[in-house]
């Protein structure tokens, strides 16, 4: 539990790894064994967190721009209106007007 509370602190506070280090570096190596280790634990959470964020993220990313190019096509190949290819597609109608005003500058 001790040692936990340790890691808790320095996970916690805005030290960074070299304070961190210095901090561990005069305890017992049974002490500073455990610590290390568990703060190795966070370190590997946080990263596979990180890698769960990109990914959603980039999911996102894909659909909107899967959502864009459709809109595209939708008002480069036919006549509807950007409140119609709004209500086809759920967005909105200024998102629609802001794509065919960008495509008509292009």
């Amino acid at each position: 539990m001790h040692n936990s509370l340790v890691v808790y602190t320095f996970v916690s506070s805005e030290l960074s790894e070299k304070e961190i280090l210095e901090l561990i570096d005069p305890l017992p190596t049974q002490n500073k064994n455990a610590i290390m280790n568990t703060l190795e634990m966070f370190i590997e959470k946080g990263r596979r967190e990180g890698i769960m964020e990109g990914k959603r993220e980039g999911v996102i990313e894909g659909k909107q721009e899967k959502t864009r190019d459709a809109i595209k096509n939708m008002i480069k190949l036919s006549s509807l209106t950007d409140e119609q290819i709004a209500s086809i597609m759920d967005v909105t109608v200024s998102y629609v007007a802001e794509i065919r005003m960008n495509l008509a500058a292009e």
